[in-house]
Formats: C-alpha cells, structure tokens, sequence
C-alpha cells in the first residue's frame, strides 16, 4: 500500500520533515532514513500516522470541470491554491488533482457537485482515450468532462455527452485520466471528517501553547471547507499571533471575497474585528465598513464579549465603534483576541507579546465618531 517513492514525494512537501514523521509515528528519528534505505519494514499500525502527516491521501480541486457548462479557467475567479482539497480513503501513489463537476450534461454518470480527480500528467497518447470519458483542456483554454470520440483527423477529436449536443473538431492542449469519483454527498462527508479531525487536533495544540501546530491545523479547515466563516475566525489570529503576516493578509482577503456580503450579523460582527487586527487598503476597509453595517443593524444581540459590558446610556453602535477602534492596527489586541478565543482550549497560557503596527488605518467611516 505504501511504497519508499510515495514517502519520498510526502517529505519533499512544504514543512514535511524525517524527525516530524518519526514524531507522529511515535518511531525514533533514525527509524525513518532505515525505511527509506529499505532496513526497515513498516508496521500496518504506522501506516494511518504515515498518510496523516504526509497528507498522501488530500488531493487540491484545482477548479471546475464543465459537463455542460464551458469552463474558462481565465474567467473563472479560483484562486491560486485552487477550491479547496478533498482527502480520500487511501493514497494515490502518483501526482493528482481534482476537479468539481459543473452542469448536467453527463448525468446519471455524473452528477452536478461531485469531484473527479485525474493524474495532473498525461501519460498516454491521444488515441488510447477515445471512447473514454475525460477531463480535457481545449487549444483554446476551455475545460470539460465529456466522452472523447475521433475526429476527422489524428489531431482532431469530437467530445460528446449524454445529454448535451457534440463539441467537434476540436484540438485538445490537455487530458486527466479519471481515477477516482467521488459523489457529492461523498465529499461532503469526508470534508466534515477531515475538518472534525483537525479542530481536534487544534484543541489539544492549543491547550500546550502549541499555537504554530493550532495554526496549521485550522489552515486545514480553511482548506478543506472553505466556505466555513467560524474557521476564519480562529484562524485570523492565530496567523497573527505566529507571525504569518502574508498569509494573514492573504486569507483575510479570500474571506471577505467569500463573506463580504453576508447578511448573518454574527459573521459580520466576528469579521469587522477579525479583518481590522492590521491596517489594510481602502478598498477592503469598504468591505469591512458593509459588514459593519450589517452587524449594526442587526441590534445589540451580537454585542461580543471581547469588551466590557456597555454603561446603560452606551448604544449598541458605540459600543461596535469602541470595539473597532481597539482593533484597527492594533497587535496587543490581536494577541487578546486570540487568548480568548482559545482560552476554552484548557490553556491559560499568555501569548507572547507582539509590538504595536508603526502606522494604524484610520476606521471606516461607518464608525466615525
């Protein structure tokens, strides 16, 4: 099931090391270069703690796939590091990615949702595929799941479905070999165990201080449900608070892209503050400022705990401008935020100190006194 290249393409991941390996297999440091060399075999109980932390088994959806729908990867607004990953029940032992199924036009095979993964290279020749349903890039850029049939020459196919009128005479730049499908509700299942599995993860991390380890958890969350605001709202300042300020930025950006227009006043209420820890440019302040609105409006329920209770002549919209201008550019506050946000973790454990931003955004106007 695991052979020595599989592990090899595992450590030669970002932040994959051999001592962080033996780590989680709860092997010595040593054990693991005798595994490489072959002195070693590997026992089926180290096999789980293998996949887990090499992540062999999570595959990116790199974006979607049109059965029905035209793709145009140009114009398709994901962002770089793809939808989001899905892990499957085993690892793979060559390189794949994933795709998401948009249109009908496959169906009953395939269903609008469900994920295809497909070896990232072509390995065959154009003709070994006829007859075979694929996930196939055009000349032209366009992306599709469909059947592909000969064409009226060896470089020219004709793409057919089940449900949709053929695509002919076409040249194709690219084609996945499907491996591997997955339905919807599938996918939905795993992502919640995988998720369920590294908020777990995060709970014991934070309860030791281990907040680098809490961080990478949550990143993972982030990952694998992209659409979940409340990962958002851990995450924010555990980026701060390991002094991951890029990838701060980088991700308070995908979750205003994600969330900025959310009518839930409790989202809203968490991301003026999670989003307001640094400074940020004034396009995004606009977006901050629509949130704020929208938790404003929604009354004095979701006045947050993060600040003392409001005196009795104290509005609700002051008390959410005492809570921005606390956060706006503020790092001590990032850290507090962050404690109390994981202090039901079982930790007391004060985050180290971080110095306050030379220069701090003015608050958006929705706020001005």
């Amino acid at each position: 099931m695991l052979d020595i290249k599989l592990i090899e393409r595992g450590l030669a991941k970002p932040g994959k090391t051999k001592g962080g390996l033996a780590a989680a297999m709860g092997v010595r440091p040593g054990a693991v270069s005798e595994i490489l060399s072959g002195i070693r075999l590997i026992k089926a109980s180290e096999i789980d703690a293998i996949i887990g932390y090499l992540e062999l088994n999570s595959v990116p959806i790199m974006g979607r796939v049109g059965a029905g729908a035209s793709i145009e990867p140009e114009h398709e607004q994901v962002p770089p590091e793809g939808l989001g990953e899905v892990e499957l029940p085993f690892p793979i032992a060559e390189e794949t990615i994933a795709f998401e199924v948009a249109g009908d036009s496959m169906l009953p095979k395939y269903e609008n949702g469900d994920v295809i993964v497909v070896y990232r290279e072509q390995h065959h020749p154009l003709s070994s595929f006829y007859g075979e349903e694929a996930a196939v890039r055009l000349k032209s850029g366009e992306r599709y799941l469909k059947t592909i049939e000969r064409g009226k020459s060896s470089t020219q196919v004709n793409l057919t479905s089940f449900n949709a009128k053929p695509i002919n005479g076409v040249r194709l730049e690219w084609i996945g070999e499907i491996c591997v499908t997955l339905p919807r509700g599938q996918i939905e299942r795993l992502r919640a165990k995988a998720a369920g599995r590294a908020r777990r993860a995060t709970r014991a991390h934070g309860a030791r201080g281990q907040w680098a380890k809490a961080m990478t958890n949550y990143a993972k969350v982030v990952a694998v449900i992209p659409d979940d605001p409340p990962a958002y709202h851990y995450l924010l300042p555990l980026l701060i608070q390991t002094g991951a300020i890029d990838e701060y930025r980088r991700e308070r950006t995908e979750f205003l892209r994600r969330f900025g227009s959310t009518n839930d006043p409790v989202v809203a209420e968490r991301g003026v503050k999670d989003c307001l820890i640094l400074p940020m440019e004034e396009l995004e302040l606009a977006a901050v400022a629509k949130l704020a609105d929208t938790a404003v409006a929604a009354g004095p329920v979701v006045v947050s705990a993060l600040i003392s209770p409001p005196k009795r002549s104290q509005s609700f919209a002051e008390s959410m401008r005492l809570v921005t201008r606390r956060a706006v550019g503020r790092f001590r506050y990032a850290t507090g935020l962050a404690f109390l946000r994981l202090r039901h973790l079982g930790t007391r454990q004060p985050l180290r100190k971080m110095p306050p931003p030379r220069r701090c955004a003015r608050a958006p106007a929705t706020f001005a006194a």
